[in-house]
């Protein structure tokens, strides 16, 4: 706990403000998921997206912000929660994304679900080793 205390105190104040807000919107959408269906949640960030972000921040350093605020969490947050929140903050801050639901069956057969999101034509947040095998069912 110590050192995540000296790395958060080593960044810059964006760095902070944008991670802090960053841990806001995830746990958000973790209770989201939680307590509400997908299409409400959805509603709700297409809402806070509506509201553009006055700073200018490279896609890569949003992403950044997912990834770290994801291991500073408690407990584990899925695929899907971590693509809401890397499509909502790259769209505030004007880039494109686009969320994928895709499935596939793993070796013995079960079914599995994945979630990512693309933006400029690459995966932003969300690629597997093996995702090829995932075939996209859903769009946002």
């Amino acid at each position: 706990m110590v050192r995540i205390v000296k790395r958060l105190l080593s960044l810059s104040k964006s760095d902070r403000v944008l991670l802090l807000q960053t841990i806001i919107l995830l746990l958000a959408i973790k209770l989201g998921l939680k307590f509400t269906t997908v299409q409400q949640l959805r509603g709700q960030l297409q809402y806070y997206t509506r509201w553009k972000s006055t700073v200018s921040r490279p896609a890569s350093r949003l992403i950044w912000a997912v990834e770290v605020a994801t291991r500073i969490l408690p407990g584990d947050t899925k695929c899907l929660a971590r693509a809401l929140a890397a499509q909502a903050l790259l769209l505030r801050h004007s880039y494109p994304a686009k969320v994928r639901l895709g499935v596939a069956k793993d070796a013995d057969g079960n079914f599995e679900a994945h979630a990512w999101v693309e933006s400029e034509g690459k995966v932003a947040i969300g690629q597997l080793q093996d995702g090829e095998r995932f075939k996209p069912l859903v769009d946002w």
